[in-house]
């Protein structure tokens, strides 16, 4: 009871994470940081490839269209930005993003 909290958390302070422990958080820091890109650029890749694919499909006036897409487009960056974290690892979000963007740039490339 003679000691403070100052006391207790300058004691905790002192002990210093293991090498196992810092590879650890690197490693899940790294994930993270591979979700995020994947998210941001990836994600972004797969909805340009939808909105073009969608704006020329819909049937509708094409600037109905276009509006329709791009509109639809920012649900489908939450979905695809939600999935790259849902996803095991961050080698699945990026194999994810990759098969999803292959049928779009072969449909894309059809309608060209």
């Amino acid at each position: 009871m003679g000691k403070s909290k100052a006391g207790r958390s300058n004691a905790a302070r002192s002990v210093s994470p293991s090498a196992q422990q810092i590879a650890q958080r690197r490693q899940k820091r790294w994930a993270v940081l591979m979700r995020s890109l994947a998210a941001m650029f990836g994600g972004y890749a797969v909805t340009t490839l939808a909105v073009v694919c969608l704006s020329a499909a819909l049937p509708m006036a094409p600037a109905f269209a276009v509006i329709t897409a791009t509109l639809l487009s920012f649900l489908i960056l939450a979905v695809i930005a939600m999935w790259c974290f849902a996803a095991k690892t961050a080698a699945r979000a990026w194999l994810g993003l990759l098969l999803m963007s292959l049928p779009l740039a072969a449909l894309y490339g059809v309608m060209r």
